[in-house]
Formats: C-alpha cells, sequence, structure tokens
C-alpha cells in the first residue's frame, strides 16, 4: 500500500517539468509493450520500468512498513529482505543479461521503436544495438547497487528502532482505533 501512496505522492509532489514527463511517460511503456511479441524484449522494457526512480524510491518505501514489526536479529531482517520482491528486483537489475536479446530477429525494429517513443539517437547496425544494451545494463547495475545500499541504511534504521524500541509496535485493532479516533471521529462531528 505504501508503494503506490509514494508514487500518488510523487505525482502531486513533482515539482520539476521534466521529472513529471518523466513520470507520465513511464506509464507509457505499456503502450511499447503492446503489441510486442517478443519475450525478451518484453524483459528489457520491464527492466527499464524497475529502474526509473520513482519506481525505486517507491519499492524502498515498503521496506519500513514490511519489516518494522520484525523484532529479531540483524542478521534475520537482512535474510528476510533478501528473500523479499523488493530485493528480488533489485537483483533482476543487476542480472540483467542482453545476449539473447540481440539475437531476436526483430531487435533493431522494437529498440528503435522503443528510442522513437522515448528519444535518443536510432540504433543502425548490430553495434549500434550492443552499445545501447551494454550501456543499459551499467545503469540498470548502477541503480542495483544505489538502492540495495539505500535499502540496507532503511533496514539498519529499522533494526535500530526496534532494537531501542523507539517503535511500538501496534496491532492492527490499535492502528485502526487511532486512525477512528484522531481522523474519522473529528470529521464525523464537523
Amino acid at each position: 500500500m505504501s508503494h503506490e501512496i509514494r508514487h500518488i505522492y510523487d505525482v502531486h509532489e513533482i515539482n520539476d517539468k521534466a521529472d513529471m514527463e518523466s513520470f507520465v511517460k513511464s506509464l507509457y511503456l505499456s503502450t511499447i509493450k503492446k503489441n510486442k511479441i517478443n519475450k525478451n524484449f518484453i524483459y528489457f522494457l520491464d527492466m527499464v520500468y524497475l529502474s526509473l526512480e520513482h519506481e525505486l524510491i517507491s519499492r524502498n518505501t515498503m521496506i519500513y512498513e514490511n519489516f518494522i514489526n520484525c523484532n529479531c536479529s540483524k542478521e534475520k531482517l537482512y535474510e528476510l529482505f533478501e528473500k523479499s520482491f523488493m530485493y528480488e528486483s533489485l537483483m533482476m537489475l543487476n542480472d540483467f543479461n542482453y545476449e539473447n536479446l540481440l539475437k531476436e530477429p526483430d531487435i533493431l525494429k522494437n529498440t528503435n521503436d522503443f528510442i522513437h517513443y522515448f528519444g535518443g539517437e536510432i540504433c543502425k547496425n548490430e553495434n549500434d544495438l550492443s552499445t545501447f544494451y551494454q550501456n543499459w545494463k551499467k545503469y540498470f547495475n548502477l541503480k542495483s547497487i544505489e538502492y540495495i545500499e539505500e535499502s540496507r541504511k532503511i533496514l539498519d534504521n529499522i533494526y535500530s528502532d526496534v532494537k531501542e524500541n523507539k517503535h511500538e509496535i501496534k496491532t492492527v485493532k490499535e492502528i485502526l482505533l487511532t486512525i477512528h479516533n484522531k481522523y474519522i471521529k473529528q470529521d464525523l462531528l464537523l
């Protein structure tokens, strides 16, 4: 839930026109996917989506909500995180392999459709394609490393908060009661 809430927050808080255009354009990756049947190319598009800053930030936002109630050792906390889809998606970025992609018969057309839609220099031959995907691999690797480091900082903060009892673990009933008393009840009185 925090993932989607973060997206909503980002849409309302993005002031830079270029950032907003980038966010909106990312929603249209499905337009590129729509007529594509090449699974390797669709995999590339999925990696592009996973690597977008607003998607990475939203995924890292989920860490706190997913692990704050883990009253465990730091090692166990890391172990649990490494079994989560949040971590797996970062590893997918890290492990991106474009070799099979370059062997696809329609890869030049698909790649140029992608470039034409989002902007950039069209690929003219196999060397251009190879360079294009090598650069994406480098970018995916950088994002994976950056957000794994960020994830670990968040996990360390969670561990510290739980260890020092800074976070009082509440039951669902207590949380709903707090929401009711703080927000719902007040609105009913108006």
